[in-house]
């Protein structure tokens, strides 16, 4: 009999918070990405679908299958995070998985990573704990160059967070020479967000998997950050293979505090201890990685 509890790599150390000595975690989770589609609406140089064809199909009975295996087993799902592709673009798939998840008795959270398309239904979907937004400049003409195509602009962005009064938007920007890249930008950066109604920021790294990705890569790690309005206030480490950092910024308009964090993975490993993909067909290790169901 299929037993995923003995299929699977659990982490049972939590990571290492503050230099304070890591803690023992009582139970079997993982944190689940879900591939819906390989489609997308633009087409940004960084992506690994950059230019590429979709043939691409969504096993809903088998995600239905995992879920529910998952649950019988006391495997805690921690966090599911759907990506694409453009998710929004399978909009009916991403909305089948989501009911399956609303029906589960201990809800995980849920994130969509999304560049803003159909964000008006994403942000009326309740289950939806966190919309991951893909902006990579402050202008929209600059996003639009990264993104080779059409981007969510920055004043639509700003009208559905006031008439929705939503809070769970947040934005992940990649680093890339010319655009964000350093203390002034990212600075410049966070107060574009302030000025959104926006409060949680992430900063990426470039994965280098293609020649524009090596040639525009900035290592957040090399920032040196003197602003006295910046505190770094949380610091992660899990062994040699990831470090995590959390930043408070202060604007200089307003009095709510903007939170960003950086995430540095020094080693692949981590993605075989709780973190798992589910691409469409299969339970992998990690995006590419090898197939577990």
């Amino acid at each position: 009999m299929l037993t995923f509890v003995n299929l699977l790599k659990f982490k049972h150390k939590s990571c290492v918070f503050n230099n304070i000595i890591e803690e023992e975690i009582p139970y079997n989770y993982i944190n689940l990405y879900v591939k819906i589609t390989d489609v997308c609406n633009i087409s940004c140089s960084f992506c690994e679908y950059h230019n590429k064809e979709a043939d691409f199909t969504f096993d809903l009975d088998k995600f239905n299958y995992l879920i529910e295996q998952l649950t019988k087993e006391n495997i805690h799902i921690h966090k599911v995070s759907f990506t694409g592709g453009e998710p929004t673009l399978a909009y009916h798939t991403l909305f089948a998985c989501l009911k399956v998840l609303k029906e589960l008795k201990y809800k995980p959270f849920i994130v969509v990573n999304s560049n803003g398309n159909n964000l008006v239904h994403l942000v009326e979907e309740k289950c939806i704990d966190s919309i991951s937004l893909s902006r990579h400049a402050i202008k929209d003409n600059e996003c639009k160059q990264i993104a080779n195509g059409r981007i969510k602009l920055a004043d639509d962005i700003k009208s559905i967070i006031r008439n929705s009064k939503c809070s769970k938007i947040h934005l992940t920007c990649n680093l890339i020479k010319g655009h964000i890249q350093d203390e002034k930008s990212i600075v410049k950066y966070l107060e574009f967000a302030a000025s959104l109604g926006i409060y949680d920021v992430g900063f990426v790294s470039l994965m280098q998997i293609n020649d524009f990705c090596r040639n525009n890569h900035i290592d957040f790690d090399d920032i040196s950050f003197i602003n006295k309005r910046v505190v770094c206030n949380k610091e992660w480490t899990y062994k040699d293979v990831c470090r995590c950092k959390n930043f408070l910024y202060l604007p200089k308009t307003g009095n709510k505090v903007v939170k960003f964090y950086s995430r540095y993975r020094c080693k692949n490993e981590m993605d075989s201890e709780s973190n798992y993909v589910f691409d469409g067909k299969y339970l992998r290790s990690n995006f590419g990685g090898t197939i577990i169901f």
